[in-house]
């Protein structure tokens, strides 16, 4: 593809992301090469931090956009072409039956990601679907696991390919937590459904439960990226957030 290889990415993009950086513990710059082995790389599913694994390094949503801008702030038909380039490599056309997509009607293509690219794939006939790259089958348990218990649920699979795991999942059009909470008063609706996650939280050892992992969609709360079950040490975890602002706990107190 001409457009491709003759494209750069404009210098500042790196030099605002790495600005931040350096200034974070764990982390590591980015470079040009990481770029151009995203974009030219089929197996190479995402622009993600260079950070040091296990760490519990925070960051925040400012830069997590940056990050995003990597990709988002390519042209569309660059978007579009590296993502069915990854797709076609990774076989998804013949492993996604239910989803109601055709990769031939594929519109357009985001990073709605954190840490690393996870791309909202939107499709002409107004579908549209998430897939990530993750290290296990926990978002198909989870999601199976709050169906038995006749909680609300986000339809999601589990795809292998060389060792790797994605998940593919429906796409709702909602808030993260974080935006809602800066938009909507909190009542007991929410409370309640905050209440009931962090109950399953607990019990089944869910790590990462900020706000940004927390979709609120017609008055419902959906639970995101489940990265982290059976965690060991999680009420440690769970207490950072809370210091933080950033756990169910922290939104359940500002109702007496």
């Amino acid at each position: 593809m001409k457009t491709l290889q003759s494209f750069k990415l404009p210098k500042n993009y790196l030099d605002l992301i790495n600005f931040k950086l350096e200034k974070l513990e764990g982390f590591y710059l980015f470079s040009n090469s990481d770029i151009y082995e995203f974009l030219t790389n089929s197996d190479v599913f995402s622009i993600g931090f260079k950070k040091e694994k296990s760490q519990g390094y925070f960051y925040g949503l400012d830069l997590a956009t940056l990050r995003r801008d990597l990709f988002n702030k390519l042209p569309k038909e660059i978007r579009l072409h590296v993502i069915k380039q990854k797709c076609d490599f990774l076989e998804f056309k013949k492993v996604l039956p239910g989803f109601d997509v055709d990769f031939n009607l594929l519109e357009d293509v985001i990073d709605i990601g954190m840490g690393h690219g996870v791309y909202k794939l939107s499709f002409n006939n107004d579908k549209c679907i998430v897939i990530k790259e993750t290290d296990s089958v926990f978002p198909e348990f989870f999601n199976g696991l709050l169906k038995i218990l006749d909680f609300p649920y986000i339809k999601t699979v589990s795809l292998q390919k060389n060792r790797v795991k994605w998940t593919v999942c429906e796409y709702l059009n909602g808030n993260h937590l974080t935006h809602y909470l800066s938009q909507n008063i909190v009542d007991v609706n929410l409370i309640k459904h905050l209440a009931k996650h962090a109950c399953i939280g607990d019990v089944f050892g869910r790590g990462d439960r900020h706000f940004e992992n927390y979709l609120i969609y017609n008055s419902i709360v959906y639970p995101l990226d489940i990265s982290y079950l059976f965690f060991p040490d999680n009420e440690t975890w769970v207490d950072r957030y809370i210091k933080g602002g950033q756990a169910e706990f922290s939104v359940m107190l500002a109702i007496p």
